[in-house]
């Protein structure tokens, strides 16, 4: 039997290389995400283009649905104005482009121009947004005019990703969801496949199914419940990223415009009903004399309902939805949940219900039911560890595409601490398997051949009892790693894959503009700043723009910025401004008689973060 389960794990370790190493070849740099992020647009964020664009195009790396928004602006002395023609649309011919149209076309002042964007995505019905900024033949707001693209720019993730109040209310309910889920199907596989066929246990299965009914139950209006505040969260973060108004029109929305609104009235179908034949089943229960036999064709259906529900699971995972091959890693991402149910389900059921029913309940023969309860449950243990092996390797490696993105990315880094927890599951199951399993099963062998008035019964009952305390110890242990291998998958969902930027140059042309602004940049410890000053010119009034950027390329917008302006050869008089922050930039004017002629100046800029001491730079400008 060792020998059986020892080449179990084997078999399991060489499948989840394989798949590791397959999934390698035939995926050839899978491209996963769960969450609609920018990936590209036309004007590229951050270009100087000569000719006004009539449509701004914006490339998503997932679907979009229609509820997907985007309003251009255009800063003249200082303000927004929208340029917004009509309302966005997505593209006829591609799901993951989105559309918005302008006003009055080559008419569109020269200037800096600014794109935010709210997308949702179609598939699981979360909101992203952003900024995309890019010019009209001259930067009015610092921007150098070289096209950029990354997660710092168009993407706004230090606020997606801010452990925000909501967030983290979004982070715990995820994870409570997930632990219903996979509670309530533990405890059905356990109970209708593992245990439902042993005869010598059928009055203790009685007495558990008097506590697993309520259980399950608990574990299904928990998913009801689950599922409905999911949905208002979703929209309260839509709501949050567009004007900040809740409407429950944003509910209709979400469950008619999007595929995640179609899963979701399917899952709430099939949680109402697994409620309504959970009740059945207690009505049966109470008119059978033992309720722990149910007919074959009863547990199929609990069986087939089940893995439905799980399916709508799989098909809004991580790694099903932009994966080259969606069958596979739906399948995949379905045996991933079933695995963990059953392996997290079953721990409970053992250690939390049959083994203090055993203590009690069957104390002359309880030997003989411990080891028949692990001969049996062993096997559904390690196929458990086996799938999940396999599918976690993976969907790992469909997420995952560079060793760094372990480290450098939230999501990487989770998936690494959920890879240790599992692998301290997995050292439990051997330690469980190769150790505790054969001394309990040793032990209940002698104590049977003892007569029971002998002193030696008591000695060997004691050291039974011992053993089998270890054994609870190690299945609640494992129990508690599972609840936070599901935090880990909560917080998985929140953070999303890493991006993937493929190479997008835009089809609007560089603009050759006779301006020529006066940009510097300077790296001040973990920060590089970049200072812009236009016109640069002497005796008329300037505008200076300063971004800051922290060492993941970030923008900082909570500093506190202050310029010292003199010249520097000779005392013109020393001017003291403040820069206001707008968005990622911070801006400010230098009036007329603040440069009072031509030459090099000096610039002295002064940053407070919160926090934080106070460095200084100085900058050097030569206005003509």
């Amino acid at each position: 039997m060792q020998r059986r389960h020892v080449l179990i794990i084997f078999l399991a370790l060489l499948c989840a290389i394989l798949a590791f190493f397959g999934s390698t070849v035939m995926l050839a740099a899978p491209v996963v995400s769960a969450h609609a992020f920018v990936i590209g647009s036309d004007p590229v964020d951050g270009s100087t283009i000569s000719k006004a664009p009539s449509v701004v195009h914006i490339y998503f790396n997932a679907n979009i649905s229609a509820i997907s928004t985007a309003h251009v602006y255009v800063f003249q002395d200082g303000k927004p104005i929208d340029v917004t023609a009509s309302h966005s649309t997505v593209s006829p011919s591609n799901p993951r482009q989105l559309d918005t149209p302008l006003k009055h076309g080559e008419a569109l002042p020269e200037g800096s121009y600014e794109i935010q964007w709210t997308a949702v995505a179609h598939d699981d019905g979360h909101t992203t947004y952003g900024l995309i900024g890019f010019n009209l033949g001259f930067s009015g707001t610092g921007l150098s005019g070289t096209p950029v693209l990354g997660p710092s720019t168009s993407n706004n993730l230090s606020d997606m990703r801010a452990f925000s109040f909501t967030n983290s209310i979004t982070i715990l309910w995820d994870w409570l969801v997930l632990l219903a889920l996979t509670l309530w199907l533990g405890l059905l596989v356990t109970e209708r496949l593992t245990l439902a066929t042993m005869d010598q246990t059928s009055p203790l299965l009685e007495r558990a199914r008097q506590q697993t009914l309520p259980l399950q139950r608990l574990c299904l209006v928990g998913l009801l419940l689950g599922e409905l505040i999911a949905l208002v969260l979703r929209a309260m973060h839509m709501a949050q990223s567009l004007d900040g108004t809740f409407d429950g029109l944003l509910i209709w929305h979400l469950l008619s415009q999007t595929y995640y609104g179609t899963l979701w009235l399917a899952r709430i179908a099939l949680i109402l009903v697994a409620i309504g034949l959970l009740s059945w089943n207690s009505q049966l229960a109470k008119r059978r004399k033992n309720a722990a036999v149910l007919p074959q064709h009863y547990t199929a259906v609990w069986l087939i309902l089940a893995g439905l529900l799980v399916l709508t699971y799989a098909l809004t995972d991580n790694a099903t939805q932009n994966l080259l091959l969606h069958i596979s890693a739906t399948v995949f991402a379905w045996f991933h949940w079933v695995a963990l149910g059953t392996w997290f389900g079953g721990l409970v059921y053992l250690g939390y219900i049959l083994y203090p029913l055993i203590a009690v309940v069957d104390r002359d023969q309880r030997a003989g039911t411990v080891v028949a309860l692990q001969r049996r449950f062993t096997p559904f243990q390690f196929a458990s560890i086996g799938a999940l092996l396999v599918s976690s390797l993976f969907l790992a490696e469909a997420s995952i595409n560079s060793v760094q993105q372990w480290v450098q990315e939230p999501y990487g880094r989770v998936l690494l601490v959920q890879f240790v927890l599992l692998s301290m599951m997995l050292l439990l199951s051997l330690y469980w398997l190769l150790t505790l399993g054969p001394k309990l099963k040793r032990q209940a062998l002698l104590l049977s051949v003892v007569d029971p008035e002998l002193p030696a019964r008591r000695a060997r009952l004691l050291a039974f009892v011992q053993t089998g305390r270890g054994l609870k110890r190690i299945i609640s242990i494992q129990a508690w790693l599972v609840v936070a291998v599901l935090l880990c998958c909560a917080l998985l969902i929140f953070y999303a894959p890493p991006i993937v930027y493929p190479a997008m140059p835009a089809s609007n042309p560089p603009a050759q503009s006779a301006h020529n602004p006066t940009t510097q940049m300077q790296q001040v410890g973990d920060f590089s700043l970049t200072l812009q000053i236009l016109p640069a010119q002497f005796n008329q009034t300037n505008v200076a723009t300063l971004l800051i950027r922290d060492r993941n390329g970030n923008p900082v917008t909570n500093a506190q910025v202050q310029l010292t302006i003199n010249m520097a050869v000779m005392d013109m008089g020393t001017a003291h401004v403040t820069m206001s922050s707008d968005k990622t930039l911070y801006v400010t004017k230098l009036d007329k008689g603040i440069i009072s002629m031509t030459g090099l100046w000096n610039i002295d800029a002064s940053i407070q973060l919160p926090g934080q001491t106070t460095f200084k730079t100085r900058f050097q400008v030569m206005f003509v």
